[in-house]
């Protein structure tokens, strides 16, 4: 699979080993240079799509941005969640 930038995949894990074990493992591929780095650290925004690989196995797909605090307006409320988060 090729990697692009600012994006990844979690995949399902299937028999959990012990209850501690991960429901989804997978890797993230982020560009911080676009990122608000400050002190080491950094906020994303994430979103995850749920899709099937072609074996039929569960994935969730996944992109990240850099986090930009929301402000409502008068046509949308403060708690409603948004389709495109980006």
């Amino acid at each position: 699979m090729e990697k692009r930038i600012n994006s990844g995949v979690l995949f399902a894990m299937g028999a959990k080993i012990n209850p501690k074990s991960p429901d989804y493992q997978g890797d993230l591929y982020i560009d911080l240079n676009g990122m608000d780095v400050k002190d080491g650290k950094v906020e994303i925004r994430i979103a995850g799509w749920k899709k099937q690989t072609k074996t039929g196995s569960t994935m969730l797909s996944l992109a990240v941005d850099r986090y930009e605090k929301k402000t409502a307006n008068k046509n949308q409320g403060a708690n409603q969640v948004e389709d495109d988060p980006f």
